[in-house]
């Protein structure tokens, strides 16, 4: 008859894995001082919160800072644990990846979080925001977030402030008081607003651009984004590594339809809806802006496109497809967003315990630096030259010579290997057909508007273009990307877009040429002047020069 071995008491805070062979008696005998029946591997109390991240800060890694400044492991990690923990964090936008992303850093440590949206919490995004619930739709996203936030995570300590508006509505002394931003956006125009918001707050040693930038000054942004199962996320440290503007050309353009298409020969559901939205809205609902985050609009559209498409024979026009075509919904999925975000976080974490600032991103700095560059390298020469004089005076041989070109060698390949180090900023996460991920260092546009330094600089014929011809050919440049630009020069503006009355009072200059406005003096060749548009918090450097009408291509010079 068998007895069932009584199974011992294990505590709950002790975790352990039983192994169990099922093995004879007497290979059992012969192992059983060398084998234990199971193994220990840690011990948790349930009271101990930072119990997982001391755990990972406690691992010894090469890129762990100096032991040297501690007297134990333990310290460090505690070091590290309180730094994480004053770490003040601003999270931008508080969607699907939004809300996986303050969930993460709540629990990775981070106590101070602010996050900043103004959108208002919809039906539609209960299935994949899981901070909300139905009692909270129509109330702002960002301030239920800090809400649910506080009080699941109140043993935590967590302290998180909600901020209901939109980004262009803060100044920059709102986003200084912050050490990381994390962006969960999935608007390209919001996006590129709050870099060029984060590289306007840098800071440099002079007065001029070409001055060395004071990293104390750089907020690093760590950007992610997500469409189905494909997702992206970067590290962006103002003007050290690029910047999201130096990306752009990646992005594909935005769907649109022809509207004789749409107008003519609808052969899609996404027709029918743009007609509804775009046409028949204008002709029913005169002086009334359609409005896609009001649900009376939503649905006036789809009850409309609905008619159309059973008109033209067209099936699949269902309220969330229009939801979807009006909002430019992006397609999302939960555990993408899980994954990007758990990326985005880790990085969070390897920046606020000094992982990357302290060594990769001081030497990228330094080498930036031009001024720097060629002062050292003329002491080089300076002490080589003195260095080879001395030895051939005393050997009176080439013996010296060759030793200086062969270590000359050397520090020029030191150089290359420092030169060709960058970091690794950028990583692409693929989901489709598995899981695939690639980590690579995104290059720096050479042209960027943002980062680069440079003015961008335009040949034209003063005498055959206007100034709205001017502003065309900017809103029109594809490396600009501007959409409703605003001009003026040293002698003051010369256009502005809005409000209504200041466009008004300078109409009268969009039908006169450039050659008129500079003979009147309000403007001159090869003066810096200054556009304006929504989508930048800062101006864009235009530089004109007088000349044969070309095609309009931009160049770009660097600022002297």
């Amino acid at each position: 008859m068998e007895v069932e071995e009584e199974e011992e008491h294990i505590p709950l805070h002790t975790v352990e894995i039983r192994k169990r062979n099922k093995v004879t008696s007497s290979s059992s005998s012969s192992s059983s001082s060398s084998c234990p029946s199971y193994y220990t591997v840690g011990h948790q109390s349930n009271q101990d919160e930072s119990y997982h991240l001391r755990c990972l800060l406690n691992r010894h890694n090469p890129f762990s800072p100096p032991q040297s400044f501690f007297t134990d492991h333990d310290e460090l990690a505690m070091s590290m644990e309180k730094k994480i923990g004053e770490t003040r964090v601003l999270v931008v936008g508080a969607g699907g990846l939004g809300c996986e992303v303050l969930k993460c850093l709540c629990l990775s440590g981070f106590k101070k979080l602010t996050v900043i949206d103004m959108d208002f919490i919809q039906v539609t995004n209960l299935h994949r925001q899981f901070l909300f619930r139905a009692h909270h739709v129509g109330r702002s996203k960002a301030l239920v977030a800090a809400e649910v936030l506080n009080a699941q995570f109140a043993h935590l300590h967590v302290q998180v402030t909600g901020v209901p508006c939109r980004l262009e509505e803060k100044d920059a002394s709102f986003y200084r008081q912050f050490q990381l931003v994390v962006s969960g956006l999935d608007s390209i125009e919001a996006r590129r607003w709050l870099n060029a918001q984060l590289h306007s707050l840098v800071e440099r040693d002079d007065e001029t651009n070409g001055g060395e930038i004071d990293l104390k000054t750089c907020i690093p942004l760590l950007d992610g984004g997500t469409e189905g199962f494909r997702g992206q996320a970067r590290i962006i440290f103002p003007f050290v590594t690029s910047c999201f503007e130096c990306s752009l050309d990646s992005f594909p353009p935005q769907v649109s339809y022809p509207l004789c298409t749409i107008a003519e020969t609808p052969r899609l559901p996404e027709h029918c809806i743009e007609y509804a939205m775009l046409i028949s809205w204008d002709q029913e609902k005169r002086g009334e802006t359609f409005d896609s985050d009001n649900a009376v609009h939503v649905r006036w559209a789809y009850e409309s496109a609905k008619k159309r498409a059973e008109h033209f024979g067209i099936s699949g026009v269902t309220h969330r497809l229009t939801l979807g075509v009006v909002k430019r919904i992006i397609p999302a999925v939960a555990s993408t967003n899980a994954i990007i975000a758990g990326m985005l976080v880790e990085e969070a974490v390897k920046i606020s315990t000094y992982c990357i600032c302290s060594t990769h991103d001081l030497r990228v700095a330094q080498r930036s630096s031009e001024k720097e560059k060629v002062e050292a390298i003329s002491r080089k020469i300076e002490e080589r030259g003195g260095g080879q004089e001395e030895e051939e005076k005393e050997k009176g041989t080439g013996e010296g010579e060759q030793e200086e070109k062969e270590k000359e060698k050397e520090e020029e390949q030191e150089d290359e290997d420092m030169a060709g180090s960058g970091i690794q900023d950028y990583v692409m996460y693929m989901g489709q057909d598995g899981v695939y991920t690639h980590t690579f260092e995104y290059a720096k546009k050479p042209e960027c508007v943002i980062c680069s330094g440079t003015v961008v600089t335009k040949k034209i014929d003063p005498d055959e273009t206007t100034l709205e011809d001017l502003l065309e050919l900017l809103a029109e440049d594809p490396s600009l990307k501007l959409t409703s630009p605003s001009i003026s020069s040293a002698s003051g503006v010369l256009f502005l877009q809005r409000p209504p009355q200041l466009r008004r009072q300078f109409e009268q200059n969009l039908s006169r040429s450039l050659r008129d406005l500079s003979q009147d003096g309000l403007l001159s060749e090869r003066e810096e002047l200054l556009v304006t548009d929504p989508a930048l918090p800062s101006a864009v450097r235009l530089r004109l020069i007088f000349g044969e009408k070309t095609s309009g291509e931009a160049l770009k010079t660097p600022t002297v």
